[in-house]
C-alpha cells in the first residue's frame, strides 16, 4: 500500500511538472477580439418611367422659348428639338406612333383611331399593341397610369393602363397625375397636355405667338409639378425614372396636316439625374416612296396610263431629261438578277420598244445602273459608277443634240457616263404605261426607294443636273422649271397616288399597284450633312419612345415587333450602369 501511495504522489508530481512546462514554454500569439461584420447588401434600384406628352409644340418653337422648367433639366438629359413625328400627321397617327413604336403602318389617319375603310384593301388589319401592353407581359412592369383630357385616346389607346383616366383639362390632368405619381407602386405614369396644341390651332403655331408661348409656359409649370411629385416619393432614392417629354407633331400656321416639314418637327428629351448633358441634331431626312423586293408584278409598282402619258416619251426628235433619286437596300447577287426603276415600254429586253431605268447585276455580283433605250434593238446607255446599296443616288438619262448627232448620256450624282448614238432612232410608240417599279416581264428583285422624279421637255445643263444631286427637290425657282413637263416629289406621305406636281401636267399622277409599298422616311445620305452646332449627329424620331421606354424596363425589343425606331440610350450605359 506504501508502494501505491508513494507511487500516486511520484506520477501526480510529475504531471504538475509537465503541464507547467507545457504553459510556460509555448510561444503565445494574439487573439484578436471577434469582429462582427455588417453584410454589404447590394440594392437594385427599381425602374420606373414618367411620358409627358405635350401636343402641339413645335420642337424649333420649344427651342426658342425655352420655358425654365425643361430648360433646367436639359444638364442630364439626352435632347433633340429636331426630333420627327410620324407621317401622315394627325393627332391620333403620332399618338399611336408615339405608344407603338411603328410609323405609317398602323394606317391610322383621324381622331377615331379605327383604320378607314379600304386602307387595308389587299390585307387583313394588323393590331399594334402598345408599349403598356407589351410590358405587362413581363413581370418587369406591374401598375400603370395614364391621362388625357383627350377621352377618345384614352378610351381608344391608352384604355390598356391599369388606371386610364379622362380628365376635363391639362390643369385636371396635372392635378390627377400629381397623385398618382405619389402612389408608390406605380412603374409607369403617361401624361398628355393639349392646351399648346389648342392655342396653335386657334391662334398660330410660333413662339412668336403670345398665346401660343403661354400655353406652353403654363404646361411647363405643370411640368414642374410633376418632377417634384416623384422627387417627393417616400421611395424616390430607390428608384431610377426615366422621363420622356416629347410632342406629338408640331404646326404651321393655323394648322398642322398639310406635311410641312414644320408640322412634323417634334422633340424628344430623355431625363435621368445620372445623365450627361447630350443635345442631338437629326440627321437630314428625305421622304420617298419604298418598294420591297419579290412582289407580284402587279403590286411593286405605280403606273399613269400610256393614252396619259405620251409627253414622256424620248420619240424620234427632240432634247428630254429623265431624272430620279434612287435608294437601292437589297438585291440579289446572282448575274442578270436586273430589275426596273423607271421605264416606259412593256419589256426590259427583247425587241423593246422605249425607256428604262434600271439595275443591272453584274457577274461578280456587284451593281450599277444603266438605261436602256429600244426601237426594235436595244442601246445600252451605261452609268460612269457601280452603285453601292443604302445610299441614295440622283440618276439623270439626257437625250441631248450636238453636231447634228442625237445622243443619250446618263449621270450618277452629276459624273456623266459614256454617250450613246441614238441619231435616227424612235424611241417609243406611245403604246406603254409610264411606270415606276415593276414590269409584267421583269418582276423586282431587289428592294429600293424613290423620290424626285422629273422629267423635262429639254436638255438640261451639266451644272443643272449637278445641282439636283443634293437639291431638297424641284423649285419654282429652278432655272428649267418652265420646261418641266412631269414631278413626283413621292413625298406626300400618303394616299394610292404619286401624284405629278409639274405646273402642266395636274392629273397625271402615278396610280400605286396593288400593296406592294409604303412611304417611308430615309436619311439623306447623298450629300454628307455635318453638323456646324457641334452637337451629336443622330437619327431620332418619335418612333424611339416606345423602344427606349421598354429597354429601360430592362425587357428585350423582339425583332418580331418590328418596331421602327431604336433605344439608342444603350448607347450610354456607362452614365447610368454602376
Amino acid at each position: 500500500m506504501k508502494n501505491y501511495q508513494f507511487s500516486l504522489k511520484k506520477y501526480s508530481t510529475l504531471a504538475i511538472l509537465l503541464l507547467c512546462a507545457v504553459i510556460f514554454g509555448c510561444k503565445k500569439y494574439y487573439d484578436p477580439p471577434a469582429v462582427f461584420e455588417k453584410q454589404e447588401i447590394v440594392s437594385v434600384k427599381k425602374r420606373k418611367v414618367l411620358l409627358i406628352g405635350i401636343d402641339g409644340a413645335t420642337g424649333e418653337d420649344m427651342k426658342k422659348i425655352m420655358p425654365p422648367v425643361i430648360s433646367s433639366i436639359l444638364p442630364n438629359s439626352k435632347y433633340s428639338w429636331q426630333s420627327r413625328s410620324d407621317a401622315p400627321v394627325s393627332d391620333a397617327g403620332t399618338w399611336k406612333n408615339i405608344m407603338t413604336g411603328i410609323a405609317t403602318i398602323h394606317k391610322i389617319q383621324d381622331s377615331t383611331f379605327i383604320v378607314p375603310e379600304g386602307a387595308s384593301e389587299h390585307d387583313a388589319v394588323v393590331e399594334y399593341p402598345s408599349f403598356i401592353e407589351r410590358l405587362q407581359a413581363t413581370p418587369k412592369m406591374r401598375y400603370s397610369v395614364a391621362i388625357s383630357p383627350w377621352k377618345t385616346l384614352v378610351d381608344r389607346l391608352l384604355l390598356y393602363a391599369d388606371e386610364p383616366i379622362a380628365v376635363n383639362n391639362d390643369a385636371a390632368a396635372a392635378d390627377t397625375a400629381v397623385k398618382k405619381i405619389g402612389i408608390s407602386k406605380a412603374d409607369l405614369v403617361v401624361v398628355n397636355f393639349n392646351q399648346v396644341n389648342q392655342a396653335g390651332l386657334k391662334y398660330g403655331y410660333s413662339a412668336d405667338v403670345p398665346e401660343y408661348k403661354t400655353a406652353v409656359t403654363q404646361v411647363d409649370t405643370y411640368i414642374g409639378k410633376l418632377l417634384e411629385a416623384l422627387k417627393a416619393r417616400k421611395t424616390y432614392n430607390n428608384e431610377e425614372w426615366l422621363v420622356v417629354i416629347t410632342s406629338n407633331h408640331g404646326g404651321y400656321n393655323k394648322g398642322f396636316t398639310s406635311q410641312t416639314e414644320r408640322e412634323r418637327n417634334s422633340f424628344n428629351i430623355y431625363y435621368n439625374p445620372a445623365f450627361k448633358k447630350v443635345e442631338i441634331d437629326n440627321v437630314p431626312l428625305t421622304d420617298g416612296f419604298l418598294f420591297p423586293a419579290s412582289k407580284a408584278a402587279t403590286d411593286a409598282k405605280a403606273t399613269l396610263a400610256a393614252a396619259n402619258s405620251s409627253i414622256y416619251e424620248i420619240g424620234a426628235s427632240g432634247d428630254k431629261t429623265i431624272q430620279l433619286k434612287a435608294l437601292i437596300r437589297s438585291s440579289s447577287t446572282s448575274n442578270g438578277a436586273n430589275f426596273v426603276l423607271l421605264s416606259k415600254l412593256n419589256h426590259s429586253y427583247s425587241s423593246t420598244n422605249g425607256w428604262e431605268i434600271m439595275v443591272q447585276v453584274n457577274a461578280d455580283g456587284t451593281r450599277q445602273y444603266r438605261a436602256i433605250l429600244g426601237y426594235g434593238t436595244l442601246l445600252f446607255v451605261p452609268a460612269p459608277v457601280k452603285l453601292q446599296l443604302n445610299q441614295w443616288s440622283a440618276i439623270t438619262l439626257k437625250i441631248y443634240t450636238e453636231a447634228s448627232k442625237r445622243m443619250a448620256v446618263l449621270y450618277i450624282d452629276g459624273v456623266a457616263g459614256t454617250p450613246t448614238d441614238i441619231t435616227g432612232r424612235t424611241i417609243g410608240t406611245n403604246a406603254y404605261d409610264l411606270t415606276l417599279g415593276n414590269i409584267n416581264t421583269a418582276v423586282n428583285t431587289g428592294s429600293f426607294a424613290v423620290n424626285d422624279i422629273a422629267i423635262y421637255n429639254k436638255a438640261l445643263s451639266d451644272e443643272e443636273i449637278k445641282n439636283f444631286t443634293c437639291s431638297d427637290g424641284v423649285k419654282t425657282t429652278d432655272p428649267s422649271y418652265a420646261n418641266l413637263i412631269g414631278y413626283w416629289p413621292c413625298k406626300q406621305v400618303n394616299g394610292d397616288k404619286l401624284l405629278n406636281q409639274a405646273p402642266t401636267a395636274v392629273g397625271k399622277d402615278l396610280v400605286l399597284g396593288g400593296n406592294g409599298g409604303s412611304w417611308t422616311a430615309f436619311e439623306k445620305s447623298i450629300c454628307n450633312a455635318t453638323a456646324p452646332s457641334g452637337n451629336t449627329i443622330m437619327a431620332v424620331s418619335n418612333s424611339d419612345i416606345a423602344s427606349q421606354i421598354i429597354y429601360w424596363f430592362g425587357v428585350n425589343v423582339d425583332d418580331a415587333w418590328k418596331l421602327n425606331g431604336k433605344s439608342w440610350l444603350k448607347l450610354y450605359e456607362v452614365e447610368f450602369y454602376k
